[in-house]
């Protein structure tokens, strides 16, 4: 007996973003159906095809440049889920509007920014985030990583956006930086 399991394609068109800047923070973004019209609201009437239909628009309080992308993937697969177990497509997405995600491009109340980023992607998209948010301007980077982590070319990325760099120890049996 063979087992299947659903394919599914990322289609880039299926959702339409658009970028918000945030008083509190960086920023976040919006999106919907690509089939939709933007909307500022979390619904709205559209006239379409001579028919009236609800649209939603929705919120992704995540600033980084690879969001839509995850977010694409996180779409595809809640509505496969909300197909298969009967739950609201809609309220789960509403939901994604209170998500936060600790350590990662992560503004404190002093201003620091903390990242976990750990690979090449997820740095560069780090840098391409950072320079767009605060128009190029540079930072102490506070660095530390396992010798697995490539760290070379980390900090190579990472020097795009670097005043300077404290170097920290990582307590393990495969740090970086061995401690002092």
């Amino acid at each position: 007996k063979e087992n299947t399991a659903p394919f599914f394609a990322i289609d880039k068109k299926r959702l339409a973003f658009s970028k918000e800047i945030d008083e509190t923070f960086l920023w976040g973004w919006h999106f919907s159906e690509a089939d939709r019209v933007h909307q500022p609201d979390s619904q709205s009437l559209e006239k379409g095809n001579g028919k009236n239909r609800l649209t939603h628009s929705y919120y992704l309080p995540l600033p980084c440049e690879a969001q839509p992308n995850n977010m694409r993937l996180a779409y595809i697969i809640l509505d496969f889920l909300s197909k298969k177990f009967n739950f609201s497509l809609n309220t789960a997405l509403e939901s994604i509007r209170n998500l936060k995600w600790h350590g990662r491009i992560q503004q404190l109340p002093d201003g620091k920014i903390i990242d976990g980023a750990h690979n090449p992607q997820g740095i560069k998209s780090l840098v391409k985030t950072l320079q767009s948010s605060f128009n190029h301007q540079k930072f102490t980077v506070i660095f530390g990583c396992l010798e697995e982590r490539n760290p070379e070319k980390a900090i190579e990325i990472l020097s795009q956006i670097a005043e300077n760099f404290i170097f920290v120890p990582i307590d393990s049996s495969r740090p970086c930086f061995p401690p002092e």
